[in-house]
């Protein structure tokens, strides 16, 4: 057995393609016959799914872009936090020389 991992995205994409087989075969055989309802219900079906699967990965997107500024923001925060302490520290130890040599 396939020991094979997939997400079930994966696996309605897989569902979907095999679907795609069977209707082609069947698009096949009734050529010139009226296309049967159920077609047109599929091809409404496979929009929505990819339709939300984008929207998915749209918001996971955003997500993750959320959370980039939050690091960015935070990183910021913090050089200035440092930055600062360094500036205060250099400066006590610059006023502290002159008084003490001055």
């Amino acid at each position: 057995m396939n020991q094979e991992q997939f997400t079930l995205r994966e696996i309605i994409q897989q569902r979907f393609e095999e679907l795609d087989a069977h209707i082609a075969a069947l698009d096949a055989v009734t050529i010139r016959s009226e296309v049967p309802s159920f077609l047109t219900t599929y091809a409404d079906l496979r929009r929505r799914y990819e339709f939300e699967a984008f929207r998915e990965n749209l918001e996971e997107l955003q997500e993750r872009v959320i959370v980039v500024e939050k690091y960015q923001t935070v990183m910021r925060f913090v050089i200035r936090q440092i930055v600062s302490v360094v500036v205060t520290v250099l400066t006590i130890l610059l006023v502290g020389r002159l008084f003490l040599h001055g």
